[in-house]
């Protein structure tokens, strides 16, 4: 056996070696791969316990697929169609759903965050963005019809008090992989109402980033 260094293997590639001898005058004779039973072998011990590089983090924006706002005040009136959203503390209660049926429930999610571009800035309160069940339509849901409110609020962000994005950091528990992600929206200071962009504007839609 001859040890060798472990940089001289090709490693997803060949490996070639020449073969010497150091005596003058000294002939040497080995076995070549013609000799079955005494062939040459190249005897490569690697790292079953070596950890596998690290993987570089990647971010997935995903725009808004639907969303829509429901108001106290008129109580079969749909809102599918406007922008902006509306969001308060009582009377106005918002709705987006996001496609995260892309992403495998395998998924490793190290962040969430909700980006939000309000049209109002307010001085106090904040947003406010429970999970909500997938069970409602952008073009039908109504306050009458309204899916159960979520009482448990995953996350709040503080408005800032001019127009501009909001962004707000979610748990990862409040993403659904391999599906919809589904989330409300509201406001946490009474007689305050909120005003953020729907999907309708473009350039402003709500996203999830991943």
């Amino acid at each position: 056996s001859i040890p060798l260094p472990a940089s001289s293997v090709v490693v997803g590639g060949r490996t070639d070696f020449g073969l010497g001898y150091s005596t003058t005058g000294t002939i040497e004779r080995l076995a070549s791969r013609e000799d079955p039973a005494h062939p040459p072998q190249l005897v490569v011990t690697t790292d079953a316990a070596a950890p596998p590089p690290p993987t570089t983090p990647t971010t997935t924006t995903v725009p808004s697929t639907a969303d829509t706002y429901v108001f106290n005040g008129a109580g079969t009136q749909n809102f599918g169609g406007a922008t902006p959203l509306l969001l308060s503390a009582a009377s106005y209660r918002s709705l987006l759903r996001f496609d995260t049926s892309l992403l495998a429930t395998t998924t490793s999610v190290s962040s969430l965050a909700l980006r939000l571009s309000a049209t109002v800035g307010l001085a106090s309160g904040g947003v406010q963005v429970p999970a909500e069940p997938d069970g409602w339509t952008e073009a039908g849901t109504t306050w009458s019809n309204q899916p159960a409110w979520s009482s448990q609020v995953a996350a709040t962000a503080t408005t800032q008090s001019s127009p501009g994005w909001i962004v707000v950091a979610l748990p990862v528990s409040a993403l659904v992989a391999g599906a919809n992600t589904s989330l409300g929206l509201s406001y946490s200071a009474a007689g305050m109402i909120e005003r953020v962009s729907s999907r309708e504007d473009t350039a402003h839609a709500p996203q999830l980033v991943i």
